[in-house]
């Protein structure tokens, strides 16, 4: 008896058949894992697994005797594999908003072969997890290692040098001799505050230095008043370094603390009796900065202050601070004579550098000392009015960081800043990024609000609102926290900053370098 010969239609059907069966049990094996909304590398390879069985027993079909003949069975492996491609490039596709990512999955579904597809989507998700683990690794063992900095062995006894001096009867109180200086360039009107806040301090300086450095205005008679010493500079090439530099050692060298003030800077009363409790306790520590802030009620001022009471915030935190800052600070004597003692210097700060600050203090933590923020003394200084004067500041502090940070090169000391500078650079492309992406999205059409992007601002405002808190009294007020919860203008700050670091890493990289001191003081005249 002959076999019945099946009809062109009716093999179409079994066709048909076998590859909807096929379907079939891909979609149920593994559970059914056909949800896609979290596309973890188990529920990937549910699928893959599940339709590479499927495909398994039509090939044995094909090796064994079947009713169907081998070309049926591989046309059916075919629609097999296109049809797992098919649900896995919509599937994944449907979970990813519209744009280039989805228009490259349904290339992918359209133009790769079948089994290379299978293992795009199926592998997708696990080289994304993987590469997330080694970035978040090589982070942790930088910051590991970053926080293992060299530290200076404390001494026997604490401060018993300075108890010999005071046993001796040499200096005032404790035994410590202070020296303040005080660098000053056509500051008359602000000048007489800072030396008052000096003169008034519990613990008055032994000496109070301001130097006068090519002033043109009436800063020397008016600091001529009071019972310091004044003297003033000429053609001095080096500014405020320069001008630092010849008053530590005319009347510096020997003192045991020197406290560091700008001419617009005013300190409380005990500021001075606060640091020098702070060096007594830990004779490891090199130098001491406070948590400056910034006077005035303007909106850009206020902008100002919210900033620095997030960088101090910031150093507290961890515990040291790369920069101690010359808006007012205070300098173990002995760690700024081991660094003036460099063949590269002619006194503790350096002429190579505009933000001398920065480097001092770099050059200090290389010998071991500890640099910190003071959890106790505020300063109050002059802000920036102006946009153009506060983009010249900025613009000569980033660029000189930048500068400095490419001398001193990658360390223990300055991974914290390369991160920041990172971070700078990141900031800048993902804002530049988002913006464009809400263009072209908006002149597409694929823009869709959603109301839960209304977390992140709120997110955001309420970080600024708890940072608001730590400005320090008097200068906060309930407009501070209330300019902290409106997010726009902080973020003003923000696109500024990201502004500085481009301009900043362009000029370094170019090798376009400006006199930034000269461009501060004609801003500030202006």
């Amino acid at each position: 008896m002959s076999e019945p010969v099946e009809s062109d239609s009716e093999l179409g059907a079994r066709e048909l058949d076998i590859s909807g069966t096929a379907t079939s049990i891909g979609r149920q094996s593994r559970g059914g894992h056909w949800y896609l909304n979290r596309r973890s590398k188990a529920h990937m390879e549910g699928f893959s697994n599940g339709f590479s069985a499927a495909r398994k027993r039509l090939l044995d079909m094909q090796d064994s005797d079947n009713p169907y003949d081998s070309v049926s069975l591989t046309d059916a492996v075919k629609a097999l594999d296109e049809a797992l491609a098919r649900e896995l490039s919509s599937r994944l596709a449907g979970q990813i908003p519209k744009g280039p990512m989805q228009w490259t999955y349904r290339y992918a579904a359209t133009k790769l072969p079948g089994d290379w597809r299978i293992c795009l989507y199926s592998k997708f998700s696990a080289i994304l997890c993987a590469i997330a683990r080694v970035i978040t690794g090589i982070c942790t063992y930088f910051v590991d290692w970053a926080m293992t900095v060299p530290r200076r062995p404390a001494a026997a006894g604490g401060g018993c040098h300075h108890r010999a001096r005071a046993e001796q009867g040499g200096g005032r109180r404790n035994g410590w001799r202070v020296v303040a200086l005080v660098p000053a360039h056509n500051e008359q009107e602000s000048i007489g505050a800072t030396i008052e806040s000096l003169l008034s301090q519990t613990r008055v300086p032994d000496r109070i230095v301001v130097m006068c450095d090519n002033c043109t205005d009436d800063t020397y008679a008016v600091a001529s008043r009071y019972p310091v010493i004044v003297r003033r500079t000429q053609n001095n090439r080096h500014r405020k370094s320069g001008a630092l530099n010849w008053a530590w050692n005319a009347y510096a060298k020997d003192a045991d603390a020197v406290v560091c003030a700008d001419a617009d800077t005013t300190l409380p009363a005990f500021a001075v009796d606060e640091w020098l409790n702070e060096l007594d306790a830990d004779p490891g520590l090199g130098g001491s900065s406070s948590k400056f802030t910034v006077r005035g009620s303007a909106l850009l001022v206020r902008l100002q202050r919210a900033e620095f009471a997030r960088w101090s915030y910031v150093c507290r935190k961890r515990e040291h601070t790369s920069v101690l800052s010359g808006t007012g600070c205070v300098f173990r004597g002995e760690a700024l004579r081991e660094v003036a003692a460099r063949d590269d210097r002619e006194g503790p700060w350096s002429y190579q550098s505009p933000v001398e600050d920065f480097e001092l203090t770099y050059q200090i933590r290389t010998l071991g000392w500890l640099c910190q923020v003071s959890p106790s003394v505020p300063a109050y200084t002059d802000a920036m009015t102006t946009v153009s004067t506060l983009w010249a500041q900025r613009m000569k502090w980033q660029t000189g960081t930048i500068s400095d940070l490419i001398r001193f090169g990658l360390n223990k000391l300055t991974i914290r800043d390369w991160f920041w500078q990172a971070g700078g650079a990141l900031s800048a492309a993902v804002r530049v990024a988002w913006v464009a992406c809400m263009i072209i999205s908006g002149c597409l059409g694929w823009y869709r609000f959603n109301p839960w992007w209304l977390l992140v601002p709120v997110y955001f405002s309420a970080i600024e609102v708890i940072h608001s808190f730590r400005i320090p009294e008097p200068e906060r007020d309930y407009k501070d926290v209330l300019l902290a919860a409106l997010v726009f203008p902080q973020e003003f700050i923000a696109w500024m900053r990201a502004a500085l670091n481009a301009a900043a890493w362009l000029e370094i990289l170019t090798g376009r370098t400006k006199d930034r001191w000269a461009i501060q003081y004609q801003a500030q005249e202006r």
